[in-house]
């Protein structure tokens, strides 16, 4: 299930049997802030276009956010971060929309790509869960 051999309709199918729902999730690119992302510059040209090109699914519910990068195979399983182990969490909008989620200390970044065949569903799915506090129950 690699990003060039999918479909978004392959994603909503992994997503739908592994949660039961195909609404909840988004399609996102990591993100490098400036500075990480100018140190690995320095390190390797290469290695920081791999980096930076790599996507995820992340599915929210009322537990926490499930991660799972969209690799070659479909086996790969999701990584949990529960709501109450998540420090900080937020949406930062400008011309990128940057989801950013402090899970443990450790900072997670993903951009949130709203046009393309592959990000489809991302607005629609956006939307519903800004609307729902992201499935958070507070």
């Amino acid at each position: 299930m690699g990003l060039l051999f999918n479909s978004s309709d392959d994603i909503d199918k992994k997503v739908r049997e592994k949660f039961g729902d195909d609404r909840s999730y988004l399609i996102v690119f990591k993100h490098n802030s400036p500075a990480k992302g100018l140190g690995k510059l320095f390190l390797s040209n290469l290695y920081n276009t791999l980096d930076s090109s790599r996507t995820y699914i992340l599915y929210f519910d009322p537990k926490g956010v499930y991660e799972s990068e969209i690799s070659n195979t479909d086996k790969k399983d999701f990584l949990f971060m529960a709501w109450n182990e998540i420090e900080n969490f937020e949406l930062v909008e400008g011309n990128k929309k940057i989801l950013k989620i402090n899970h443990l200390g450790k900072v997670y970044e993903y951009e949130v790509e709203l046009d393309g065949k592959l990000f489809k569903n991302n607005y629609k799915n956006l939307t519903e869960l800004m609307e729902n506090n992201w499935n958070r129950i507070d």
